[in-house]
């Protein structure tokens, strides 16, 4: 009986997911999102500085798959003069995509990314996603900070795997509009009063976790790419399923030279998170005007 229960939990469709789920936090009286924030570099000191409407774990939201259980949710309503923006802000940092520690059915490939699709049919019409990257070029030094113009998948995997025919996107979603010159040059210029220059990058999308090994760091070297990112493919393809504009913000805590230590990266992490966290402070009241264009853009 029990195995029969997890098989049809397994069978729920992504448009039946989102549309439980849109349901139960409209409820609640959750505002339509101008933009999601997926911050693969953590919430950090954002949450207290924004104006939070609400805050709830998604294991509370009916439809939200399980490997999103342990995230929470908020919702922050940000007012800067006469502008004004709505943005949900999450962790991105879902469970493992199977059942329990010894294996079992795998969940549908859609879940790894199932809180782009349910922001994006709340309204939302930007998407800023932060991670941590490798250099893969001498002149990103660690500290640097990376906007990703283009990207080329290697991790091996699609949220939209095995997804099929959805209200929620197209069958085969266009990627070469996925990020969103607009925004990275809004994101460029805001920097540029804090001082720091953002770098514009092609970024490799990589499985993790675990270490680059010398020989792939110098194979992904002849690539064009400038960073190597992990986990970043799915929720990066399933903004362009969803039709959500994307700037990709990558914090550059490995040199790509040698072994760093995870106390290194930590330390490198942790030295770039006050200028990414001022960074995304000064973007928020200019996403409202950006999601207001988008929607008229044919």
């Amino acid at each position: 009986m029990a195995l029969f229960h997890t098989l049809q939990m397994v069978s729920i469709n992504l448009d039946d997911a989102v549309s439980e789920a849109l349901q139960s936090i409209g409820e609640r009286g959750v505002l339509s999102p101008d933009c999601l924030f997926l911050l693969g570099t953590g919430l950090g000191t954002l949450g207290g500085s924004l104006g939070i409407t609400h805050s709830f774990p998604l294991h509370e939201v009916p439809g939200v798959p399980a490997i999103w259980h342990e995230v929470t949710l908020l919702v922050a309503q940000h007012s800067t003069g006469s502008k004004s923006c709505c943005i949900w802000l999450l962790e991105d940092a879902p469970g493992p995509l199977q059942f329990g520690t010894g294996g079992g059915p795998e969940r549908p490939a859609w879940e790894r990314a199932f809180p782009v699709w349910l922001a994006a049919a709340a309204g939302a019409k930007t998407m800023v996603h932060t991670s941590a990257g490798t250099s893969l070029r001498a002149s990103l030094p660690v500290g640097s900070l990376v906007a990703v113009s283009d990207h080329i998948n290697l991790s091996g995997h699609t949220p939209l795997l095995g997804l099929g025919p959805t209200r929620l996107g197209p069958l085969f979603p266009d990627q070469t509009r996925l990020h969103h010159p607009g925004l990275r040059l809004l994101a460029s210029d805001l920097l540029l009063e804090l001082g720091p220059m953002l770098v514009e990058a092609v970024a490799v999308c990589l499985q993790g976790p675990s270490s680059t090994t010398p020989a792939e760091l110098q194979w992904l070297s002849g690539t064009p790419a400038d960073v190597a990112i992990q986990d970043c493919a799915a929720p990066w393809i399933a903004a362009a399923h969803a039709g959500l504009a994307l700037v990709a913000l990558t914090c550059i805590t490995d040199s790509g030279h040698g072994r760093m230590r995870m106390p290194d990266l930590l330390e490198a992490a942790e030295k770039c998170a006050p200028l990414l966290e001022d960074l995304l402070m000064r973007l928020i009241p200019d996403l409202h005007q950006v999601a207001q264009e988008l929607e008229h853009e044919v």
